[in-house]
This record gives C-alpha cells, sequence and structure tokens, in this order.
C-alpha cells in the first residue's frame, strides 16, 4: 500500500476568499502518482474551508448570518464547493473507482465541520455511495502503524486555533454548532471582510508585511470600517468568558490510537478569560506604577495616591470606551433598521461609516491620552530592530526566522516520537513544508500547501506550493508537484 499526504487546500466557495486554484493538477497528481499501486490518499486538514465560504451566493444574499457554523450550514456550503470546484471532487470519484484505493478526511481547523455526521454523509454521497466503505473519517489523526507514521493536521498546538476537545469540537453539549477558537473568529469577522479590498492580504509572508502595505494604500479605510475590527473584538471577549470554555470536554481515549492520545494531551488551549483579565492586570499594573512613581514630587511613593490616580485613570479609560460604544451601537441600530431602504441607502451607510470613524476616534483618544508612554515605548523599541537589522544583518537571516518552526509544534513531535513504533510524525496547518530531523531515525515532516504563498524575504518560497508526502515501501518523501512536467522530491528518507 502507497500513501500520499496533502494539506491545506482550502477549497471555497466565493472567488474573493478561494484560495485553491488548482483543480486540474490536483486532478493530473492523483492520476501520475495514485496509479499502480493499491493507494490511500490522506487529505490531512483544511481541504474544505468552511471558515472562508458562505452558504449563500454573496451576490445576491447581504443578510448577516452567526458566525458560528450548524450542520444545515455546512452542508449548503460543502455543496457550494462542490460546484465551485468539480474537477476535483470528480478527480478523487475517478481516484476511488479503482477498488483497492482509500480516502482518509482528516479534520484541521477551517473544516472542523467534517465532525457533522450530516456533512460526513454528504460528502460522501458527492463522490459516490458505492464508495463509502472507503472513505474514511478519523476522529483525531490517523496512525499507519506497520509503516511507523503518525498523521495530523497539528492546530491543537497553536494557542489561537486549538480546540477544548478536537475529538469532538462542539461548541455546546448538544452538538449543533462547532466551536470556535480566537482564530477562527479573526477569520470569520475581520479577515473575510478585509479580503474584498485587500485580496492579497492572507498571501502574503510575513502576514505583518501584508497589513503593513494595507495600511500604506487605504489608511483611512481602516478609520471608516473600524467596525469590521468592533466585530472582532466583541465576539473574542464574548468567546473568551463564555461559559462553554468552563465545561470540562474529556477525550475518549478508548476511541483513540496511542499516538493520537499522547497528542491529545499536548493541546495547547487558552484559558477561560485569560486574554481579557491580562490586558485587564496589565492597565492596573501600568497606572499603579505610573502613580507610585510618575506622579509630582510630593506625592511619589504614596500607595493610596496611586490607588487614587489608579482608580481614576481606569474611570477614564473606560468613559471614553463606553462613549464610543455607545457610539457604535447607534451606529449598528441605523444600519440594523434604514440600511436595507433603497431610496435612502447611500445617506444612511454615509452616516453609518461617519459614527464609525467618531467610534475609532475615541477609541484612539482613549488610548493616546492613557497610554502614550507604552505607545511610544513599542515604537522606538521597532525602530531600534529595524534600525540593528538594517545595519548589522544580511536579509538572508530574515529567511531563517520566517521557517522556523513552532515550538509547540516541535514539543507535540518529540513527545509523540517517543512511542518506539513511531518515526514519522506528518503535520499540516503552518504552511511551511519540511523535513525536520527531530532525534535518530525520527522525523517531523510538514506537508505544506497547495494554496499560493509569497514570500517577501525569499521569492524562492513561491514555488513551494502543491508540496505532498508520498509513503511508499522503503521510503518517506517530502515533494513539490509540477503539473505535466511531474514532480520533485525536496527530501527522501529511506526506511530499510
Amino acid at each position: 500500500m502507497k500513501y500520499i499526504v496533502v494539506s491545506d487546500l482550502h477549497l471555497s466557495t466565493d472567488e474573493y476568499l478561494d484560495d485553491f486554484y488548482s483543480d486540474e493538477e490536483f486532478s493530473q497528481m492523483l492520476k501520475m502518482i495514485g496509479g499502480g499501486e493499491a493507494t490511500t490518499l490522506v487529505l490531512n486538514g483544511d481541504t474544505i474551508d468552511f471558515l472562508q465560504s458562505s452558504p449563500e451566493d454573496s451576490s445576491t444574499h447581504n443578510r448577516a448570518t452567526s458566525i458560528y457554523c450548524d450542520s444545515d450550514m455546512a452542508v449548503k456550503i460543502l455543496e457550494r464547493v462542490h460546484r465551485r470546484h468539480k474537477l476535483f471532487f470528480d478527480a478523487l470519484s475517478e481516484f476511488l473507482s479503482k477498488s483497492e484505493n482509500k480516502l482518509v478526511v482528516l479534520k484541521g481547523n477551517h473544516d472542523a465541520e467534517f465532525a457533522f455526521d450530516s456533512v460526513k454523509n454528504r460528502f460522501v454521497q458527492i463522490l459516490g455511495e458505492q464508495y463509502r466503505e472507503r472513505i474514511i473519517f478519523p476522529e483525531y489523526g490517523y496512525y499507519i502503524e506497520e509503516k511507523g507514521v503518525y498523521i495530523e493536521h497539528g492546530n491543537q498546538y497553536d494557542k489561537l486555533n486549538s480546540f477544548s476537545n478536537f475529538q469532538m469540537p462542539f461548541a455546546d453539549l448538544k452538538r449543533r454548532r462547532i466551536e470556535l477558537p480566537f482564530g477562527s473568529i479573526l477569520v470569520r469577522t475581520l479577515w473575510n471582510r478585509l479580503e474584498k479590498s485587500f485580496p492579497y492580504i492572507d498571501k502574503i509572508r510575513p502576514m505583518t508585511s501584508s497589513i503593513t502595505l494595507a495600511l500604506a494604500q487605504r489608511p483611512l479605510f481602516w478609520v471608516f470600517r473600524f467596525d469590521y475590527f468592533m466585530g472582532m473584538f466583541l465576539h473574542m471577549a464574548r468567546r473568551d468568558f463564555s461559559l462553554s470554555n468552563l465545561i470540562k470536554r474529556s477525550v475518549d481515549e478508548s476511541r483513540l490510537t496511542l499516538p493520537e492520545r499522547v497528542s491529545a494531551s499536548q493541546t495547547n488551549l487558552l484559558q477561560f478569560g485569560g486574554t481579557t483579565l491580562l490586558s485587564f492586570i496589565f492597565m492596573i499594573a501600568f497606572f499603579f506604577i505610573k502613580g507610585l512613581f510618575f506622579l509630582d514630587v510630593n506625592r511619589r511613593k504614596d500607595v493610596s495616591a496611586a490607588i487614587d490616580f489608579t482608580y481614576t485613570s481606569l474611570l477614564g479609560f473606560f468613559t471614553y470606551i463606553g462613549i464610543a460604544l455607545g457610539v457604535y451601537i447607534v451606529a449598528k441600530v441605523i444600519i440594523r433598521f434604514l440600511g436595507d431602504k433603497p431610496n435612502i441607502a447611500y445617506p444612511i451607510n454615509t452616516i453609518y461609516r461617519l459614527l464609525v470613524g467618531t467610534t475609532f476616534g475615541f477609541i484612539l483618544f482613549a488610548f493616546a491620552k492613557f497610554f502614550w508612554i507604552p505607545i511610544v515605548i513599542a515604537l522606538l523599541i521597532l525602530l531600534i530592530i529595524d534600525m540593528h537589522r538594517s545595519i548589522t544583518r544580511d536579509i538572508s537571516f530574515e529567511v531563517e526566522d520566517i521557517e522556523k518552526p513552532f515550538p509547540e509544534e516541535i514539543r507535540a513531535a518529540k513527545k509523540i516520537l517517543k512511542l518506539d513504533r513511531v518515526r514519522f510524525v506528518i503535520f499540516g496547518h503552518t504552511h511551511l513544508p519540511r523535513v525536520l530531523i527531530i532525534d535518530e531515525q525520527k522525523y517531523l515532516i510538514n506537508s505544506g500547501t497547495w494554496i499560493y504563498n509569497l514570500d517577501l524575504y525569499s521569492l524562492e518560497n513561491r514555488n513551494f506550493m502543491q508540496t505532498f508526502v508520498l509513503i511508499e515501501n522503503e521510503s518517506v518523501s517530502l515533494n513539490v508537484f509540477y503539473g505535466i512536467k511531474g514532480f520533485s522530491t525536496i527530501k527522501r528518507i529511506e526506511t530499510k
């Protein structure tokens, strides 16, 4: 049996959100490499991008929908993805038409909706009911014991994209909605809306560079579209303090293989209320230290004066934030009840955008008034770092920084590779194809992606798309597919 592992295809429903343009190349790859002996194709997460898709046609449907996805919405998204990427699904069906071939569909943070039975059933129906027994949906990861290979998407080691229980990634005990980690909220509330104006914003690495470009290109956009950020912050705060976070969601280890159990124990979660509480603690500490050491000479080091200063400063800061929220609520009420009326749509939208800009102004003023010292210090640090790099460092060092794997990814792989029978761990998620030697004869492989990313620090990396891992009888290799030209091997590891 031969295995092909691909990850992070990100098939979507709408042109402005879709990142997958390789339907034909994927079909060619399956015919070229999936022919011959019996083959198992492993789709290692983020195959269908439910986060960056809509259940309705955005050109004819403008009503806001919940950022949470239920099973009905997920099925509609899958059907729309199928219509847009019919060649891709036809290629999977043709691959399965060979009776010895199998398909394994693993979940990622963008397609956790595969936890819904209705989504699995519809996916099977699209490919062909006759292939049901050879389409496998593992609950967590996929362990090929005879090859010593463990495969998992890898989002559980990323704090922003980890689920409380990836085996059952639901937001409620009745399993009606998929849980949304912070990264998913960022995508649904902000990233999807920004891509309409800045299609490149999630395709440039490092991502800070894409944001810098967008800021320089249209600075006022960020003022009058500040509602995008307000929606994100409010949803994140709600997620941060959601009571559902307190519900213990234990993994059912009896249904997992040993590598999956080790992996589940490494989940990297943000704790209940942690982000918001840390921010609030920072504000209290900042005002207290400022009141203790930076008041007038007669009141310095006076604890009671520092406490009074902290209270007054917090009250003043949150007064401005409260005014900003009040303006924002007025804006949302106006657009909610009057925005759909055709005869006054333009003036209403103009008023709405001006109120959003006013919200931004109050929040900017609040931070500038009360936190100008840390803001100035942060800007100075950034300038000093940039000056240091400009004077002393070669651009090649930047490439090393970008391609350095996440420490959490390495730690998790080391734990799994301590198991005697596991020799290879294959992750996706980061979109960075690589082979790392963890220990003697133990390897971490990232299967990369099939979407276009432009690395500003290394134009060579633009070719590292359409990557896949090939597991054969005597070797495991990371490869790049070049269409009708075939493929080349980045790294091959002999297993015998």
